[in-house]
């Protein structure tokens, strides 16, 4: 089933595989659509509906969020 783009966003890589021509490989990996990765994605996707700039916003967070470790300001000078 063909998702909605989510947290990535993957135009750019979808049209450098047809530039390209390249070959489609099936993921191998057992977990393959049945992560919590692909529950979220799944999530963000019907959210988007709702409210279409929902991934904006959501990065917005993260990036303002201080994280344990993450100093990045600090670290950059």
């Amino acid at each position: 089933m063909e998702q909605k783009n989510a947290l990535f966003e993957q135009m750019p890589v979808r049209k450098a595989f047809f530039k390209l021509a390249l070959p489609v490989v099936k993921n191998t990996c057992p977990m393959d659509g049945h992560s919590r990765r692909q529950e979220v994605k799944e999530l963000i996707a019907g959210l988007e509906g709702r409210y279409p700039d929902i991934k904006q916003k959501l990065f917005g967070s993260l990036q303002r969020y201080p994280l344990y470790g993450w100093n990045l300001h600090e670290e950059e000078r």
